[in-house]
C-alpha cells in the first residue's frame, strides 16, 4: 500500500521508511537469538553434569546481553518511527471524529500532523542534545562499554526521517490529500 497522492518525494520517503523498519526488524531479531543464546547458556552453566561436557562447558551467559537489547531495543523503535507514521499505523481515537464534518475532521488531521511535526522536530534537537553530552563525558555501557552514543545516533536518524515524515504528511493534509489509512 502507498501512502495517498505519493509523488515521487512520497515514494522515496515511503521506501526509505520500508528499509529503516526492515532494519529495526533484523535488529529485534537478532536481540531474540542472542537473548535465547544467553538464557540457554545461563540454564546449561547451571546444570553441574551439563557444565562438565566439554563442548556444552565452554558456553555461558552473553556478557552484557542487557545492555545490548536495551540499547538495541532502543535503536529499533526509532527505526520503526517513520514507517508506521508514514502508513498513519499510530493510534488514533475517532469516537467524536467519524461523525463531524468533513471540515473539522480536515481542520483537526491538520492540526495533529502539525503537533506532531513540531514534537518529533523537538525530540530529536533534544537527542542531539543528549549525544553531543555523551560524546562529551565518553559515556560507555558498564560491562561492554560500548559507547552510549551508538543508541542516540541510530535515534537521531530514525526521529529526523519521522520529522520529514511529519512535515510531508502536514504538507499533504494542508494540501486537501487523505494521508490517513
Amino acid at each position: 500500500m502507498e501512502p495517498s497522492g505519493a509523488g515521487a518525494i512520497g515514494r522515496a520517503l515511503d521506501r526509505l521508511c520500508l528499509a529503516m523498519a526492515v532494519a529495526g526488524g533484523v535488529v529485534i531479531c537478532l536481540l531474540a537469538g542472542m537473548t535465547v543464546c544467553s538464557i540457554l547458556g545461563r540454564w546449561s552453566s547451571g546444570i553441574a553434569w551439563l557444565a562438565s561436557v566439554p563442548v556444552v562447558g565452554d558456553f555461558g551467559p552473553i556478557m552484557g546481553d542487557f545492555e545490548m537489547t536495551k540499547m538495541g531495543t532502543a535503536m529499533a523503535v526509532f527505526l520503526f518511527l517513520p514507517y508506521c507514521h508514514m502508513r498513519g499505523g499510530h493510534v488514533t481515537v475517532d469516537l467524536l471524529m467519524s461523525h463531524a464534518p468533513r471540515v473539522l475532521r480536515r481542520v483537526v488531521a491538520a492540526l495533529s500532523e502539525i503537533l506532531f511535526l513540531v514534537v518529533s522536530a523537538l525530540m530529536t534537537w533534544r537527542l542531539v542534545l543528549g549525544m553531543q553530552q555523551k560524546l562529551r563525558y565518553e559515556q560507555t555501557t558498564m560491562l561492554m562499554e560500548i559507547p552510549v552514543w551508538w543508541g542516540y545516533g541510530v535515534g537521531i536518524v530514525g526521529l529526523s526521517i519521522l520529522t520529514l515524515v511529519c512535515l510531508y504528511r502536514a504538507l499533504a493534509v494542508c494540501r486537501g490529500q487523505d494521508v490517513h489509512a
